[in-house]
C-alpha cells in the first residue's frame, strides 16, 4: 500500500473517531420524557397527547416500570388497547403480581371484545388478598358485564344443501 493513500487512510479514521466522540455526549444526554406532565394529561383526560408525548421514548424506556404504566394507560385510554395490551404484557413478565396492572389489562381484553382473556385477568385480580375497595369493585362490574354479553348472544344454526343430477352417454372413450 502506498504511503500517501495509507497516510490519508488514517487521516480519515481519525477524523471519524473525533467526530464519533464529538458526538456521544449530546446522545448521552438525550431529552428524557417529561413523566409529570403525562400524568397530569392522563388525569385530565388528554391521553392521546399523553401518549404523543410519552411514545418517542418508547425504545429507549421500555423496561421502566413508571414510564411504560404512564404509555401503557395512555395508549388505552385513548383507544388504542391492544398497544396497552402490548405494554402491560412487557410490564407483567417481570411483576405478574401487579393487581392494577392486570386489571389494566383486563380492560385492554374487554376493549379489544377478548372477553374470554379480559374474564381470566378479571378473576385473577380478584383473587388478590388487600385489594382495594374501588379495583374490586370495578373488576367485578366488569366481570357482569362480560357475563351478559355471554347471555345474550344467540344460538345460530347455519346449514348448506346441495343436490345434482347428470347424465353421461360417453363414459370409456374420448371425443368423437
Amino acid at each position: 500500500m502506498p504511503t500517501r493513500l495509507r497516510n490519508r487512510t488514517a487521516a480519515l479514521c481519525a477524523a471519524l473517531c473525533a467526530l464519533l466522540l464529538a458526538t456521544m455526549p449530546a446522545a448521552a444526554q438525550a431529552p428524557e420524557p417529561d413523566i409529570k406532565k403525562a400524568e397530569a394529561l392522563i388525569r385530565d383526560g388528554k391521553a392521546a397527547e399523553a401518549f404523543a408525548l410519552l411514545e418517542p421514548y418508547e425504545t429507549k424506556k421500555a423496561g421502566d416500570p413508571v414510564f411504560d404504566y404512564l404509555l401503557a394507560t395512555a395508549a388505552l385510554n385513548s383507544g388504542q388497547p391492544s398497544r396497552a395490551g402490548f405494554i402491560y404484557e412487557r410490564i407483567l413478565a417481570v411483576n405478574p403480581d401487579y393487581a392494577g396492572v392486570r386489571a389494566d389489562m383486563g380492560r385492554a381484553y374487554f376493549a379489544m371484545g377478548d372477553y374470554a382473556r379480559a374474564k381470566i385477568e378479571f378473576e385473577t385480580v380478584l383473587a388478590f388478598q388487600n385489594l382495594p375497595a374501588d379495583v374490586k369493585g370495578a373488576a367485578q362490574q366488569y366481570l357482569n358485564a362480560i357475563e351478559q354479553r355471554s347471555q345474550a348472544k344467540r344460538t345460530v344454526a347455519v346449514g348448506y344443501l346441495d343436490a345434482g343430477y347428470g347424465r353421461d352417454t360417453n363414459t370409456n372413450s374420448a371425443t368423437a
